[in-house]
């Protein structure tokens, strides 16, 4: 363990000089060092994920666009759209993980809140929608990487990965058919468990929502690094793998408490999803990316996301003039 943990964290320190074009390496380093249980040093971290997400380190003139239009906005229902935002961020930020000494600091949540108001203001078109659970998401980020600009680019390429389909309005959402992708690799994986929850009607979308949406950060503390039972080592096989591996996870965690699951009825199994014990994230990771490299795709590769296309600052001011212009083109003409 300590030969692979000193070869790690040298291949990592020579493999990020390369940036983004060593991805693919830096992905296989941070995956043997979870299967020989090896943690990421916190200050390679920041690094180590923007590097794996493919994250601008440039993003801030863009980020101030957004901001822009966070603030200012061309039509009512954009303006509409964001007094909802910022009325449910009041709501939500203030109970925002509240042990957390970092994140009680003014300057931390007034930086969440930028980041939140600037995410939501984009992607207008695609539907997307701020929900609860969100926050904790870029509340990670925020932690980590304590720029805006920087916090703002990473929650945008995460929410892409792994919530694009999630974080939108009625029918476009995809969660209904992710909860049965995850019925049916439960009945692949571990057929008697599967059974069990099926014939006591414990469905998917009773326990698994919650889970996924915040990608676990509801269920594990985010405010020490350094701490192995922390959201961090799980984050860190996160970032290495593609959309399908939060429904690893949930399966895992199924797995993982499969002897007292298999003990109860509907009542217990209710009880006991609605109060779940979270197990040790590094255990939990490794299971997970077992039966994530080992399960056939046809399972879930249609639910592999989109490549992730990076906004410029033109093309963002180039919707904008346009957007004015078909405001302006429907406006009513004055009367005489």
């Amino acid at each position: 363990r300590v030969a692979v943990g000193g070869w790690g964290l040298r291949r990592l320190r020579s493999l990020l000089e390369h940036g983004h074009s060593r991805a693919g390496s830096i992905r296989y380093v941070v995956k043997t060092l979870n299967k020989h249980h090896v943690p990421l040093p916190p200050h390679l971290r920041p690094s180590v994920w923007r590097a794996l997400l493919l994250a601008e380190s440039d993003a801030e003139p863009l980020y101030r666009c957004q901001r822009l239009q966070s603030r200012v906005v061309a039509d009512g229902t954009t303006l509409e759209r964001m007094r909802d935002v910022s009325r449910q961020l009041s709501l939500d930020l203030p109970r925002c993980h509240p042990y957390s000494a970092a994140l009680g600091r003014a300057s931390s949540r007034r930086c969440l809140a930028s980041v939140l108001q600037a995410w939501a203001a984009g992607g207008e078109e695609e539907g997307r929608r701020y929900w609860q659970g969100l926050d904790s998401v870029a509340a990670v980020a925020v932690l980590v990487f304590g720029q805006e600009h920087v916090a703002w680019s990473v929650l945008e390429r995460i929410t892409h990965r792994f919530l694009r389909d999630y974080l939108v309005e009625g029918v476009k959402s995809c969660l209904p058919a992710h909860m049965g992708v995850v019925a049916q690799m439960l009945a692949f994986l571990d057929p008697t468990l599967g059974l069990h929850l099926t014939t006591n009607h414990v469905l998917p979308d009773m326990y698994a929502v919650s889970w996924i949406l915040p990608l676990l950060t509801h269920t594990y503390p985010i405010d020490r690094p350094q701490d192995l039972h922390s959201i961090y080592p799980l984050w860190d096989i996160l970032m290495c793998t593609s959309s399908p591996f939060p429904l690893f996870v949930v399966v895992a965690m199924l797995i993982l408490n499969r002897d007292k699951i298999l003990q109860l009825d509907m009542h217990g199994l209710i009880a006991l999803l609605s109060s779940f014990p979270p197990p040790a994230p590094a255990p939990l990771g490794a299971l997970a990316l077992r039966l994530y490299d080992e399960t056939p795709a046809m399972l879930y590769d249609w639910a592999l996301e989109p490549p992730f296309h990076e906004p410029t600052v033109s093309a963002w001011r180039y919707a904008r003039r346009r957007k004015r212009s078909e405001a302006a083109g429907a406006a009513p003409a004055r009367a005489p």
